[in-house]
């Protein structure tokens, strides 16, 4: 089964949920299509305490690279809805009430 995906613009509540799932350990972030192991990236993840060089910031507009300004339009719709939270309760949880916890 493919998973859907939303195409920006998104609302402020999709790009705060988006945000929220970017600094999620349990999930990989969205990262810059460009070159995102090159020195520029890797001096600001470290700078940032990011946990992945390339690491995506959501805006209504979409995602944008903050190193060098790559754009992507798209994220998975469970992402945007903050799906993703039920996911981590049926991680740490797999009984079927998991997920409905918050």
């Amino acid at each position: 089964m493919a998973a859907r995906t939303t195409k920006s613009p998104w609302t402020p509540e999709r790009v705060t949920a988006l945000n929220k799932r970017q600094k999620n350990p349990s999930w990989h972030p969205y990262t810059c299509g460009g070159n995102r192991c090159d020195a520029a990236h890797v001096q600001h993840a470290e700078q940032h305490n990011d946990r992945d060089y390339g690491v995506l910031v959501a805006t209504p507009n979409g995602w944008v690279c903050p190193v060098c300004g790559y754009r992507q339009d798209w994220a998975h719709t469970a992402d945007t809805t903050g799906e993703f939270r039920q996911w981590d309760a049926r991680v740490a949880d797999p009984s079927p009430s998991a997920g409905e916890r918050e």
